[in-house]
């Protein structure tokens, strides 16, 4: 899931330094609606490693801060 979002926002988001000829949205929401998703997939993925790695005490803390986190 996450090499797809950086697929897909990669040209326009991520990479945008080495693109100069691809204009993206200047809108803030559409700015902060990407941020707020690439948030949302690192922690899909750190989230089951920290269980893996037996870091339960992070993992929780981590999902609290999380879940109380508006974009």
């Amino acid at each position: 899931m996450f090499a797809a979002v950086f697929l897909g926002f990669a040209r326009s988001f991520f990479l945008r330094p080495f693109f100069p000829e691809v204009s993206a949205p200047r809108k803030r929401h559409l700015l902060r609606a990407r941020r707020a998703f690439t948030a949302w997939c690192l922690l899909m993925v750190a989230q089951p490693l920290l269980v893996a790695g037996d870091r339960t005490d992070l993992h929780r803390r981590i999902g609290t801060v999380a879940a109380s986190w508006r974009p």
